[in-house]
């Protein structure tokens, strides 16, 4: 078989002249339609607020006192290992985050950050 630079010409011609063009998409808006409010009104969702969990440390300081007992001093700690939090859920339990009027509620993490210490008792 012979390879003929004619015949592979006519050859790309004819695969070039094959191919479609397909013009860039075009965002196509309507002005007519109004824009729609997807958020949920607060009243119709259930708030949840979850507890901070916490652990309980202790710290025990002793200072030698000769000729007399030592000087001990136990302190009771509450930690903070995970922050409280609120959040809001619809009829079917889902979170829903697209709320209406968030500038007048609170939601998300709130009170004493990790690491914390809630109270301390002697």
């Amino acid at each position: 078989m012979r390879f003929n630079i004619k015949n592979s010409s006519i050859l790309l011609f004819i695969g070039l002249l094959s191919c479609e063009t397909v013009p860039e998409n075009q965002n196509l808006t309507n002005p007519n339609i109004a824009p729609m409010e997807t958020c949920i009104e607060v009243s119709e969702l259930k708030k949840v607020e979850l507890p901070a969990q916490t652990k309980i440390q202790y710290a025990i300081t002793i200072i030698d006192n000769p000729p007399y007992e030592p000087i001990e001093n136990k302190v009771k700690r509450e930690i903070v290992t995970k922050q409280a939090s609120i959040y809001y859920q619809d009829s079917n339990g889902n979170k829903v985050l697209d709320i209406c009027d968030k500038e007048n509620i609170i939601f998300g993490s709130i009170g004493p950050e990790i690491g914390e210490t809630i109270n301390s008792k002697s």
